[in-house]
């Protein structure tokens, strides 16, 4: 394949638009003696690189050597226009490929600044024509790109489920050596009770251990150790605060009671507790605490209301209620002492008669990216909720109908990006849940659809 490196103006949705070759003269300009010499982005979160690129620029007659200056200063405002304006579709991309390499990777450029090193007035531009000395200085984004996307469609995802995903085509000739930037996130209904409003994903790998073998669903009824005024019926446990109102410890779970791999639960997760209280006029507060079984403190996370006078109150539904890191502490801990780590739920009654019933805790990975997308209204397929990642970073969401965009989600990321595949038959699994506005159908289910570019450290690699 042919090397190239070029300015291009380009985006997701219209692919080039423009561009300026920067190499043997194709529009003018070379890369001069000595090249240009890759800055390789550090660690795994880093922020933007900054490059110079010696150019030699010529043209056969002055006119022509103007407007190939001028072309490749286009790009300079062109890049500015990117980052000043919200609105400016297009960026601008230095994108390379070297010779013999079989695709083209990209990086977002953030700043151009240029600098003539000869003046235009001396022999150093014979006849006023070459110019020696140009030089580019360029700040982009810290990962290359792939300049086409890769597609993962997921079927039939339940509302609290924990699926692997297919194989893309891509794998494993350009899997990229850091996560991919998913563009485009799409969580389609497929059987859906009531329209759901919110969505969490995560992503696991076997960086923690087996990925096959964590376990995403602690349930509350099959196991744990059931506190004050608590007991266990139905599908469900429930506490009546008969003789204990005030905030205290009702079930607790270990990881022996939910697992035989305590060593492949490693990792940070996002905790969803469904619960519901049994009346109205009730309320009731929640709290996380977590620690091994044997310690005499638990680390304690902020309360979370449950109220009967919210339309959510007395159906089950999905309540965030704090983070959680397995183990508690950092480096090695044995598979004795990892079945002992504990989740714990605490809960006080402030007002009303009624019960509080629980049933499982849902744990979303984020170490290896997670999302959180709120506010549509997902009903099925021509009703998505669509959240957009960008070159620079920059995310936005929208809850469709199938007339276009008809409301703003609220998003928030963490880490958010596709983990690295193994390989085809060692794909990433997925986590997933959503909730209606009111209620959360455990039944229910969606499709997922991720739009993503590989990314790299270097122009060369994986």
């Amino acid at each position: 394949m042919a090397a190239q490196i070029k300015l291009v103006r380009w985006s997701e949705g219209t692919g080039d638009i423009d561009s300026v070759s920067l190499l043997d003269y194709t529009d003018g300009i070379n890369l001069a003696y000595g090249g240009w010499q890759q800055t390789v982005a550090s660690g795994l979160h880093p922020g933007p690189v900054i490059e110079s690129l010696p150019l030699r620029l010529k043209g056969g007659t002055i006119p022509e050597f103007i407007a190939r200056l001028q072309n490749a200063e286009k790009k300079y405002k062109q890049a500015y226009w990117s980052g000043d304006n919200p609105t400016e579709q297009y960026g601008v991309y230095l994108r390379v490929q070297a010779p013999d390499e079989p695709y083209p990777r990209q990086a977002l450029v953030i700043s151009i600044d240029e600098g003539m090193g000869n003046s235009l007035f001396f022999p150093t531009v014979t006849k006023g024509t070459l110019l020696r000395e140009y030089t580019l200085a360029l700040m982009r984004m810290p990962f290359w790109e792939a300049t086409a996307p890769a597609n993962s469609y997921i079927s039939n995802v339940a509302c609290g489920g924990y699926v692997t995903l297919p194989a893309m085509g891509d794998v494993p000739t350009r899997r990229g050596d850091v996560p991919a930037r998913i563009y485009k996130t799409s969580i389609l209904g497929n059987s859906i009770s009531t329209a759901l409003a919110d969505a969490w994903l995560g992503f696991r790998t076997d960086r923690h251990g087996a990925a096959a073998n964590f376990q995403h669903e602690w349930t509350c009824t099959s196991s744990g150790s059931l506190g004050d005024d608590t007991t266990s019926g139905g599908g469900y446990i429930s506490t009546t605060f008969s003789t204990t109102a005030s905030m205290a410890a009702r079930v607790a779970i270990e990881l022996d009671d939910v697992t035989d791999h305590p060593g492949d639960q490693r990792g940070t997760y996002n905790v969803l507790l469904r619960a519901k209280v049994g009346s109205a006029a009730t309320r009731c507060f929640v709290r996380l605490a977590d620690a091994f079984s044997s310690a005499e403190t638990w680390r304690k996370q902020d309360r979370t209301c449950i109220d009967s006078s919210c339309a959510m109150g007395t159906n089950w539904y999905l309540y965030p209620v704090g983070t959680v890191q397995i183990p508690p502490v950092p480096g090695f801990v044995s598979g004795d002492d990892l079945r002992k780590f504990a989740l714990r739920i605490e809960a006080e009654r402030t007002s009303g008669a009624g019960t509080l019933s629980f049933d499982r805790l849902y744990l979303v990975p984020s170490d290896e990216g997670a999302l959180y997308a709120g506010g549509g209204a997902v009903a099925d397929s021509s009703t998505p909720m669509v959240v957009y990642t960008l070159s620079s970073e920059a995310r936005y969401g929208w809850g469709r109908v199938s007339g276009g965009p008809s409301r703003s989600l609220v998003v928030s990321p963490q880490n958010y990006g596709l983990p690295i595949p193994v390989s085809t038959a060692n794909m990433p699994y997925m986590f997933f849940a959503g909730q209606a506005a009111t209620v959360h159908n455990r039944t229910d289910t969606v499709d997922v659809e991720l739009l993503i570019y590989r990314r790299y450290r270097a122009m060369r690699g994986a």
